[in-house]
């Protein structure tokens, strides 16, 4: 599963945070949320295709690995912490706002670590 985690952690993990990264509680409230909205609705990018991360983690299950992984707990995690962020797709269309903002960003930090845990081979 070692070459899954990598994938795993490199296109959803790392992807799902990567504009937040330079960010912090002191940034103004609307730059931040360009930088979830780049995260979550544009996760995976490229002259060719633009991807949200629920595409990702779809094309994440059509991965070779992906059947030993889905029987893990991380997996049953990154489940719920997926359907989080997917039921805010329409609100992160819009304009700001702080309780989206907040809980999109604790659910990207989460999907990061638990992917990290997956990658760094952490048992549970």
């Amino acid at each position: 599963m070692t070459n899954f985690a990598d994938i795993l952690y490199h296109d959803l993990g790392k992807a799902v945070v990567l504009m937040q990264l330079w960010t912090d509680e002191t940034t103004p409230d609307s730059i931040r949320w360009d930088a979830i909205k780049d995260d979550v609705l544009r996760t995976r990018r490229d002259s060719q295709m633009v991807l949200n991360v629920g595409q990702v983690w779809a094309q994440l299950q059509k991965t070779a690995g992906w059947s030993e992984f889905s029987e893990t707990d991380f997996c049953g995690q990154l489940i719920e912490l997926m359907g989080v962020l997917v039921s805010h797709f329409d609100a992160l269309e819009g304009s700001c706002n702080r309780k989206v903002l907040m809980d999109v960003e604790r659910t990207c930090r989460a999907i990061h670590g638990i992917t990290k845990e997956v990658r760094d081979g952490v048992e549970r």
